[in-house]
């Protein structure tokens, strides 16, 4: 018995999550938001991924 299979690779392009950067935490402190620190052109969503809820 001879078995064939076909499979299909598709490649996205990268997503851009954004800039490296460093935030200082307090356990104490003020509450931050993590994208607001990202800088640059982040994208929340990945490619086939519902949007994010924030």
């Amino acid at each position: 018995m001879n078995a064939t299979a076909t499979i299909t690779v598709t490649e996205n392009a990268a997503t851009d999550a954004g800039l490296a950067g460093t935030l200082d935490l307090c356990s104490n402190g003020a509450a931050s938001s993590l994208f607001a620190q990202l800088g640059g052109t982040h994208k929340r969503v990945a490619p086939g991924r519902p949007e994010a809820p924030w």
